[in-house]
Formats: structure tokens, sequence, C-alpha cells
């Protein structure tokens, strides 16, 4: 968890709006990651027309439909640009995993939103899976009509056809659950929902008041597969394509400053008893040519939500 002193500095006291807000240091507060998160949709609307710059680097952006991150990142080493305090920085990132004449890169102009300035950087990136195959977590209890439906990551089930028996097991008891694979999410959302079926497991697990959406700079908790383990974490970043966030596009994945182990995909991340993400795996962020700086990634389950049209019953913590 990062302390939110160090948030506040990065982000403009004065909202998009032009309004100033007030809020006490160092203390886990809604109304800062609201503020934030203002911030950061400001930025990607921005973004919207910076993105068509004649800029090699962002032609190249917009020819791949690479990811873009929006929020809070890890201070490349050497950078001198602006929104940066105690090894962070405040701001966007262009990610590059596939194009290997991309490097560390801070020509990029500053993005100017409501008076203020940003950093724009082009960074290395490599994203790894944490699941094993079959063997996910699964991060809540959906409800379809009168079915329900395990939530997991699509990658841990990726060689299973639509219609086949998935064993799980559950995280609490320890028992096998019959389950068949009903829907997986696209390319870009690693989600599957899982057909409830016959087994063992009889648990019921917490009931969250909702799904929520993941704020930049909120603190979470992020369910390991040990039930009733926990890591405290905070939401650094929002990543989505450069054709989403042109179309002006939620982010569908975000970023958390902890992580988890091989095995672990497709567990919860939670807010105050609400489920903000499944937690698919790690992001490895290079800084310099030779270090990088990892957080954790999730997928949104409000997103989930939409694209399965399947209505929140359970949490499972």
């Amino acid at each position: 968890m990062i302390d939110e002193s160090t948030l506040q500095a990065l982000v403009p006291e004065a909202d998009p709006f032009g309004s100033t807000r007030t809020f006490e240091a160092g203390t886990p507060s809604d109304g800062f990651s609201q503020h934030t998160e203002d911030w950061c949709r400001a930025i990607q609307v921005a973004l919207s027309e910076y993105i068509y710059l004649d800029i090699e680097l962002l032609r190249d952006a917009r020819t791949a439909n690479s990811m873009v991150g929006v929020g809070f990142f890890p201070t490349p080493e050497n950078f001198m640009g602006k929104r940066q305090y105690r090894g962070l920085s405040f701001g966007v990132v262009l990610f590059s995993s596939h194009l290997s004449h991309w490097d560390i890169d801070f020509t990029l102009p500053n993005l100017s939103v409501g008076g203020e300035e940003f950093p724009v950087v082009c960074l290395p990136v490599d994203f790894e899976e944490h699941g094993r195959l079959l063997n996910g977590r699964c991060s809540a209890i959906f409800q379809e009509k009168k079915s329900e439906y395990f939530l997991t990551a699509n990658h841990c089930v990726s060689n299973v056809p639509l219609g086949n028996v998935v064993s799980v097991n559950c995280s609490q008891c320890g028992n096998s659950e019959k389950t068949l694979l009903a829907k997986r999410g696209h390319i870009y959302l690693d989600l599957a929902l899982l057909k409830r079926g016959s087994g063992r497991c009889k648990c019921r697990y917490t009931s969250p008041t909702s799904a929520s959406i993941a704020r930049r700079s909120q603190t979470v908790q992020l369910h390991d597969g040990a039930f009733g383990s926990s890591q405290t974490a905070t939401v650094m970043q929002g990543i989505g394509t450069t054709s989403s966030i042109i179309n002006g596009a939620r982010p569908q994945t975000f970023t958390i400053d902890k992580y988890g182990v091989k095995g672990d995909s497709g567990c919860a991340i939670s807010s105050n008893k609400s489920v903000v993400g499944s937690y698919s795996g790690i992001l490895s962020i290079g800084t310099s040519n030779s270090t990088a700086v990892i957080q954790g990634y999730a997928h949104c389950i409000d997103e989930a939500m939409r694209l399965f049209g399947c209505s929140l019953s359970e949490g499972i913590f």
C-alpha cells in the first residue's frame, strides 16, 4: 500500500473543473480516490486528441493499438519530468511489449489538462499470467436467471472447449466443484464464467453490497489463494488500448502495488465488501536498462457484468 500523502503530492489540489479540495494527508480517503479518478478521466479525454499528434511513437502506438496506462507509475531512471515524488510519477505511460525499437523514452511532450502539465512516457513492459491450467481461483459468484456462475481467469481454462466440464477447488474448504465452461471474455478481458454444477462444496461466501469500479489511489484488498488471507494494496493505473482511450471507454484493466503468486489468477480484489476486480497476474515495468518494478494487474468486475449480462451474487473472499 502506498502512503496517501505520497499520492496527494502528485495529484493537483484543484480538480479539473477548478475547485480546490482538501484531504487529510496519510489516511485512506474515498474523497481523494474520487478526486484522483476525476483527474484520470480528464487526462484520458485529453489523450483522445494528444494521441493523434504527428510523433513517431504515437503513430506506432495507434497502429499497434498498444496499451496505455493512466495514473501512478514508477519513475524511470534519469527522468526529470513533472509530477514525480518518492519514486512515483502521475501521468500517462505508453506500454511496449512487442515493438523492439521502443525503449525507455522521455521525448514525448507533456500533456496539458485543466492548466496542469502531466508527463507522457514510453516504457517497456512484460505481462505474466499467474494461473495454473485448470487450477484457477474464483473471484465472484454471478447469477443469470436461476443459474449460478463462478467468475475466473480465462487463461486458466484456455484449452477447454465451451460446454465442457471444469473442476475447481473451493479456497475455503478445499473440496472440488464440477462446473461447465459457459462463457469467455474477449482478448482484452481475461475472464470466464463457469456454470455451477454438482460437488461437495457447500460453502457460502461474503456477500458484497455491489460490484464497484476500482478508482486510482483507492485502497483495496487482494484476496490470495489461501482463504481468509489478503494483502492491502493501492490502485495505481487504469489500462486500456489506444483505441479504447480514444473512444472514451473506461479502462478494463487496472494495476495495484501488490501481487500474488502462480495459481492466484481469478482471486478477488475488493474494497469495503464490494468486488472491484479479478486478479490475473503481474506487470513488470522497465524503469532502466537493468531494473523493473512489478505491479499486480486485474480485470474490472463491472466490465464482466456488462459483458456477460449477469448480476453479482457473492464475492469469494
